[in-house]
């Protein structure tokens, strides 16, 4: 039987953890006191150290902690004695105590300091993933080859027939492409009835052209009433946050489609630690520093447009990540920035909140996550990526072509 000794940040980045692995799971002693140290945190850290909390003292009316208690096919125990006052140091030395014992050891966390030492003593280190693996994000269009006369077609009757096709995923935007000649149709996939439809030429929403394929996709899936939602990735200068915003703005000031727009964001700096309160001023001044990159971009639309940025503001509500929680949103269209850098129980979190007639629109780059406890496979982006990838209701594009500028594209790809 495999032994599994968690570390504290696996626990806090979601405490049912302990129930997915296969085996036995054992938690020292000195990650029990450290968890205590969060409890009192309000935000997720704290919510997961106190859900632990009382799931260990669920376990403990059933029998014996430290003998073990068996839970479907995982048996958690907790290891009594602390080895070493420092928590990694001393999740080493049980490994390699209970190694010398003849233990198939492994040690989960997201530490690579940890992995490293780990390594270092001869012990198997892994990081944490769910057993519904969060797997690799590939390009979202695909480009299938074709001849003039299918796209012809296509461009005619606006829908192409297919065979079954497995490997193409429902909602899936592909490009048919004609390399003789150049031709191409922008379309998406249809499983209902195994179909390709042709996408809309958008021209221009909101004073904003579209400036690649991926964009066009973009703002196709953004306009589709449909789809309730979007979700995007990619690296900085892409346009994802300008070309929501367009679509956001048109369907709220231009169409009416929705009563407001809601801007929230994970408050997260470069370096993790993510507060509020070091900033000055009231919860709408402290809120504006995290949201200037959404005033740049309102700059520039209300320009294209000869709109004052305080019309624009007027139908626009910001919100801070930590306020979503117990709302009801109804008519409203919302986008949440830095999608990355919230966990998969946050992510679900924010996404129940969305009521009838709503849209939300996920932006983030899992290259940039500054969440101490994430990393790229294991992000709230990825997890819903992921779980909504092939749904009716959700469509996902990935933004690959830097339009900021040309250092802009450099720098995104070389540092």
């Amino acid at each position: 039987m495999k032994t599994y000794i968690l570390d504290t940040n696996v626990i806090l980045s979601s405490y049912k953890s302990l129930m997915e692995f296969k085996g036995c799971v054992l938690i020292p002693i000195s990650v029990i006191v450290e968890m205590d140290t969060f409890k009192k945190d309000k935000r997720e850290n704290g919510m997961n150290a106190r859900a632990f909390a009382r799931f260990m003292d669920s376990l403990r009316k059933k029998g014996s902690l430290v003998s073990g208690i068996k839970q479907k096919q995982t048996i958690i125990k907790v290891f009594a004695d602390q080895l070493n006052p420092i928590v990694d140091d001393d999740i080493i030395d049980i490994a390699k105590k209970l190694k010398s014992d003849g233990k198939n050891i492994t040690i989960v966390t997201l530490d690579l300091n940890l992995r490293i030492k780990a390594d270092i003593a001869g012990i198997t280190a892994i990081g944490y993933e769910s057993p519904k693996k969060y797997k690799e994000t590939a390009k979202t269009h695909k480009i299938i080859l074709s001849d003039t006369k299918t796209i012809d077609s296509i461009f005619e009757n606006k829908v192409l027939k297919l065979s079954s096709n497995k490997r193409l995923i429902n909602g899936q935007h592909i490009v048919l492409q004609n390399k003789q000649n150049k031709q191409s149709a922008l379309c998406v996939y249809r499983k209902n009835d195994h179909s390709l439809h042709l996408i809309k030429n958008v021209k221009k929403i909101f004073g904003l052209e579209p400036r690649s394929v991926e964009q066009r996709f973009l703002m196709d899936s953004l306009l589709d009433d449909s789809k309730k939602i979007v979700i995007v990735e990619s690296k900085a200068g892409c346009g994802k946050t300008v070309v929501s915003l367009a679509c956001g703005l048109h369907q709220v000031m231009e169409t009416g489609l929705y009563s407001k727009l809601l801007i929230t964001k994970s408050p997260t700096p470069v370096g993790g630690k993510d507060e509020l309160g070091f900033m000055p001023g009231d919860f709408e001044e402290k809120m504006s520093h995290w949201t200037y990159n959404f005033k740049d971009n309102f700059f520039f639309l209300g320009q294209a447009n000869s709109i004052k940025e305080d019309d624009i503001e007027q139908c626009m509500e910001v919100c801070s990540i930590q306020h979503m929680r117990g709302r009801s949103l109804h008519n409203t269209l919302i986008i949440v920035d830095e999608f990355q850098n919230l966990s998969p129980l946050a992510a679900k979190t924010i996404i129940t909140r969305i009521g009838e007639g709503s849209k939300i629109i996920c932006l983030g780059d899992i290259s940039q996550i500054d969440h101490a406890f994430m990393d790229q496979r294991h992000n709230g982006l990825s997890f819903i990526m992921n779980r909504f990838k092939g749904q009716d209701l959700a469509a996902i594009v990935r933004l690959e072509k830097s339009e900021r500028s040309a250092l802009a594209n450099l720098a995104a790809d070389i540092l």
